[in-house]
């Protein structure tokens, strides 16, 4: 068995804790100018990130009466009535319901959706449209036209009509095998 030299290791370690101990001291020095500035010299950053707090208070506050007003205004109004209203407009109730479906769990909108809603004010940009467009076109058995260009859609009711005039999956291959 070889001797093991225990005082190397301990004056290892013992040089190891000075430069730990050096370091946390220039650590709470540095902390310690820093708190200096904000308290002293930084009076004007931290008047902006009050600002910048209070401006987001303000939104935050503002967007969620907004849903309030909303949701109250709405109350009663429901899938069933959204599905009845875009049928009676023509559209095939479960391409409406897919819709209504896919902006409420989604996109997480917690009110009633109407036909008429805008999808930036709900939240949704064309990006999102663009990123959800393959999972409602499988969950409505729709495919995509080679050729057909997705227009800027405006409204809940302008994406229902461009997924209504996607050929249905069956459709598309059937249309494949007679040609």
């Amino acid at each position: 068995m070889e001797n093991i030299d225990f005082n190397g290791y301990w004056i290892q370690a013992l040089q190891y804790w000075d430069q730990v101990v050096q370091y946390w001291g220039q650590v709470t020095h540095s902390c310690d100018q820093a708190t200096h500035w904000l308290m002293n010299d930084g009076s004007s950053f931290s008047t902006f990130v009050l600002f910048v707090l209070a401006c987001w208070l303000v939104i935050f506050f503002t967007a969620r009466g907004r849903k309030k007003q909303i949701s109250q205004s709405r109350a009663g109004y429901d899938i069933d009535d959204f599905v009845r209203e875009m049928t009676a407009a023509g559209y095939d109730a479960a391409v409406a319901r897919t819709v209504y479906q896919y902006i409420e769990e989604i996109h997480r909108i917690d009110f009633p959706i109407l036909p008429g809603d805008d999808l930036c004010t709900l939240g949704i940009t064309d990006d999102g449209v663009q990123r959800g467009m393959p999972m409602l076109m499988e969950a409505t058995g729709r495919e995509p036209r080679m050729g057909r260009l997705m227009k800027q859609l405006t409204t809940v009711e302008d994406l229902v009509r461009f997924l209504e005039t996607l050929p249905r999956a069956t459709d598309y291959v059937w249309e494949l095998q007679t040609a």
